[in-house]
């Protein structure tokens, strides 16, 4: 059946993308820490728009403004912590220790539920997933390229490549935060003194920090 000039003209406009802001804008950033917030405080399933932009101090229809779904708006929370975590990363591995400044990196636990959070989404979440298992292999592969020539500078055998100590760090990390977002604690400060110990044995005792004096 041939569609009628009305119905016509309103195709067209369904097609049409309607115009978005900036992605350069400040409120974007306001609205991926007001994501951030909400997971931290109540969870992912307590993510919508109305709780978002309520949590950041706008009107619902701000978050349509920015985002296609909501799920572009996460999308683009989680993007914006990987490019962060990143770098910091690349900061870590440069270092004369990497070892141990990754360590002290990825068993902070400072953003604990936030990252169980975004974990437990992906599991729901295909897009969200795929970023997820993006950043796990970008972030490895780096680890294990730093790595490597300290292991072998060490001679440990080869049995034990790159990929240990930046799985270990990793799940023992996460072991930690999933823990600690729970309160609880038992046989932490333990974990930690063991993973020092090793990571020490493998690259010597921590860099000293040197502070300068204000004037």
């Amino acid at each position: 059946m041939a569609k009628t000039k009305p119905q016509a003209r309103a195709g067209a406009r369904l097609a049409v993308k309607r115009r978005m802001g900036p992605e350069t804008s400040a409120s974007r950033d306001a609205l991926f820490d007001a994501v951030e917030r909400v997971l931290q405080k109540e969870g992912y399933a307590a993510l919508s728009a109305r709780r978002v932009a309520e949590e950041a101090g706008f009107n619902h229809q701000t978050v349509y403004y920015y985002f296609q779904t909501m799920e572009e708006l996460v999308l683009g929370a989680f993007r914006r912590r990987v490019d962060s975590g990143l770098k910091r990363l690349e900061v870590a591995l440069a270092s004369e220790q990497p070892i141990q400044n990754v360590w002290r990196l990825y068993s902070d636990t400072a953003n604990a539920r936030l990252h169980i959070e975004f974990n437990a989404l992906a599991l729901q979440n295909e897009a969200l997933k795929a970023e997820v298992l993006a950043y796990l292999e970008v972030s490895r592969a780096m680890q294990a390229k730093a790595f490597a020539p300290l292991l072998k500078e060490r001679g440990v055998p080869k049995a034990v490549t790159p990929m240990v100590p930046a799985m270990l760090i990793m799940f023992v990390g996460n072991f930690l935060d999933r823990e600690e977002a729970m309160g609880f604690g038992l046989g932490h400060k333990e974990m930690r003194a063991f993973a020092d110990w090793c990571f020490e044995t493998l690259e010597g005792p921590p860099e000293k920090v040197v502070r300068k004096r204000r004037k």
